[in-house]
């Protein structure tokens, strides 16, 4: 699935990777797949998730799924509306 997987993340207005330390790869890689400039998202509980990868980052969610994808949706909903 991973040809499948690069063109939706080449073709994406924003990503969102939600409970993984973006360490195994070749689904690690799909970060570099994504458009310049498109924004790019995070949510793990691990503070460390991010690390080797903040450049790349819009933003962080140090929050467990469950709720850190809540707190992003809603975040986008005020940005985007």
């Amino acid at each position: 699935m991973m040809n499948r997987a690069t063109e939706i993340v080449a073709k994406a207005d924003a990503v969102l990777v939600v409970g993984t330390s973006i360490q195994v790869y070749p689904a690690a890689s799909l970060l570099d797949c994504a458009p310049l400039g498109v924004p790019i998202y995070m949510v793990n509980p691990d503070r460390q998730a991010a690390d080797g990868h903040r450049a790349k980052l819009s933003g962080v969610y140090v929050l467990p799924a469950s709720e850190g994808v809540l707190v992003w949706a809603e975040e986008m909903r005020k940005k985007f509306g």
